[in-house]
């Protein structure tokens, strides 16, 4: 569906990535999606932290790559 209507793929899943990448069709990961929340004033600072700290919860992960989030 991406490919067909130019939608961009959201996934953090590492061989969807590849997939995506040997079809030509862009990607966003959680970090990259984090990062537009708080560049757009979607969230401030403290409400990305605590959105990192809701998903590391929930789906029993650690965002490894969380400063790039707030990266200068």
């Amino acid at each position: 569906m991406c490919e067909k209507y130019g939608y961009v793929f959201a996934t953090n899943d590492g061989n969807a990535k590849k997939f995506c990448d040997k079809m030509g069709v862009e990607w966003l990961d959680i970090i990259d999606i984090l990062r537009l929340c708080l560049l757009k004033d979607i969230l401030d600072k403290e409400g990305v932290k605590h959105m990192i700290e809701e998903i590391e919860e929930m789906d029993r992960t650690r965002i490894t790559r969380a400063a790039e989030i707030f990266r200068k």
